[in-house]
């Protein structure tokens, strides 16, 4: 009798606890995110996908490679195009003879969602206006930084650098730090980007830690991996999965260590 009583008393509690959570309310992000959205002059943020997360188009024709049709992305298909030679095989290049270029950030694909819900609170509560890297001026707040993410880290810092260059002089402000929000490979390309700025150290068996990008990088949050993230069948023909650790010791780049699916660094002076 006891028994029974016990366990009814548990159903009833756990029932009245999953209703009250089921009442639980998201944020107003808006009314969250007024007082920052609106100052008048705010630092940059650059938004950084992970690997697989920008579209990469060819050079010659801007026809998609990736993700392509949807029945690829979906089934999979002749992905055969996106294969690149490890640099210790004669240097990056396409297969093919034809280059692919970046094109935009992969939003979503077949009512999958996966950084359309990101560049809509960034736009819609944090005030920001997104652009892709060739529409930059000296008023933009935000841009969507698209990589080969196929390459490596020392690319892409590259590029990152050269992101923070072109915002600098175009606001005349040469020592602007910007804000950083990066998913997956692009929270490594940026804690390789801080550590070592765009200086190649892939071949340094203990690179020493400079912090040549310290000074460019105010803010950085950074989300680890939930989805998208590629096969090691795949992902073995991408150079950048063996640029992301520096050195030929254990002493590897690792991604955030965090309980949830976020960490923030707070990068200061000096």
């Amino acid at each position: 009798m006891g028994v029974h009583a016990l366990t009814g008393m548990t159903v009833l509690l756990l029932g009245l606890l999953v209703a009250g959570c089921s009442t639980i309310r998201a944020p107003d992000l808006q009314q969250l995110y007024a007082p920052a959205a609106a100052e008048p002059k705010r630092h940059p943020l650059i938004v950084i996908p992970g690997i697989m997360g920008s579209r990469l188009n060819r050079a010659d024709d801007g026809r998609e490679v990736w993700p392509g049709p949807v029945g690829q992305f979906l089934f999979g298909g002749d992905l055969s195009a996106l294969a690149l030679p490890l640099p210790d095989q004669g240097g990056f290049r396409d297969e093919g003879g034809v280059e692919l270029h970046p094109g935009e950030i992969f939003h979503e694909i077949a009512g999958q969602d996966f950084y359309g819900r990101l560049i809509r609170t960034l736009t819609q509560a944090g005030g920001y206006d997104c652009v892709p890297i060739d529409a930059v001026t000296a008023a933009t707040n935000c841009v969507l930084l698209t990589w080969d993410w196929r390459k490596g880290m020392v690319e892409g810092a590259a590029e990152l650098d050269a992101l923070v260059e072109r915002l600098r002089r175009l606001r005349h402000e040469p020592d602007l730090r910007v804000d950083v929000v990066a998913h997956s490979a692009g929270g490594l390309l940026t804690r390789y980007f801080v550590r070592f700025g765009k200086t190649d150290v892939l071949d340094q068996t203990e690179p020493m830690v400079t912090y040549a990008g310290g000074h460019k990088v105010r803010r950085a949050v950074l989300s680890a991996p939930r989805t998208m993230a590629p096969s090691r069948r795949c992902s073995a023909r991408l150079p950048a999965r063996r640029s992301a650790a520096p050195g030929s010791s254990r002493k590897r780049l690792r991604p955030c260590r965090v309980c949830s699916n976020s960490c923030r660094i707070r990068i200061e002076p000096g």
